[in-house]
């Protein structure tokens, strides 16, 4: 598959996701519009009676809207500070609802999330988490509307994190050997057992079963061990992940 056909069809997922997500956010606009209205009545009658109090309209947005900021001042916690190779879900609430582009983090951010987990394993004094990552990624180019992250974000954006990316053959060996290095592994992925489209996730080690998998978009898939004849076919790109010296 070439990269623009992998663009192809991952801006057809993300339409189809958006339109869901949009019929998600109208559900919860009625919903807002309408505590609005019972709340609007409650403050009227008390003013009415002579009472004072906060206004809770900007509460219930905030509740029903919480984290669409990118700069939403997600920390990483201490267990993820202390692990070796932690694993970060682009789902988790700390930066899901982060804007990338017109999705977010949760949608379209596995790539931003393997790279945060490279950063976090390799680099902890300067990890960053996965909604800044997605905030430089959108910024300087690297986010295609409706497709996903592009792979030369891989290529040339990691400096800005304190990481380099090599971009490997499809190979078993180079694979392990660079693991050995010290390195980890961020894979494009096309459709199989990770994705029905595409996808990135990160290889952190090898046992004599096969691949450990961290998979952004997936706690089931990153507790197995994959052998390299059931994802080799599956591969789009490999980029070995280092911290720059």
């Amino acid at each position: 598959m070439t990269e623009k056909e992998y663009y192809e069809r991952q801006r057809r997922r993300m339409q189809a996701r958006k339109r869901r997500r949009r019929k998600v956010m109208l559900e919860r606009m009625f919903l807002a519009l309408a505590i609005i209205a019972v709340l609007s009545g409650m403050i009227f009658y008390n003013m009415a009676k002579g009472r004072s109090g906060k206004n809770p309209v900007a509460g219930v947005f905030g509740m029903l809207f919480a984290g669409n900021d990118s700069k939403s001042g997600a920390k990483f916690t201490n267990e993820e500070l202390s692990g070796k190779y932690p694993l970060l879900l682009q789902t988790d609430e700390r930066w899901a609802d982060a804007p990338y582009g017109r999705s977010t983090v949760a949608v379209s951010g596995c790539a931003p999330t393997c790279i945060s987990m490279a950063s976090l394993a390799l680099n902890k004094k300067e990890a960053v988490t996965p909604d800044a990552v997605a905030e430089y990624s959108y910024e300087n180019g690297y986010y295609v509307e409706g497709s996903g992250t592009k792979w030369t974000l891989l290529k040339e954006g990691l400096g800005e994190f304190s990481l380099t990316a090599e971009e490997l053959p499809l190979s078993r060996s180079q694979m392990e050997g660079r693991l050995d290095e010290g390195k980890v592994l961020i894979l494009a992925v096309g459709p199989g057992d990770f994705t029905t489209e595409g996808h990135f996730i990160l290889i952190y080690g090898y046992t004599a079963d096969g691949f450990l998998v961290n998979d952004p978009n997936s706690r089931e898939n990153s507790g197995k061990t994959w052998s390299y004849d059931r994802i080799s076919g599956q591969i789009r790109n490999i980029w070995a992940i280092s911290a720059n010296e």
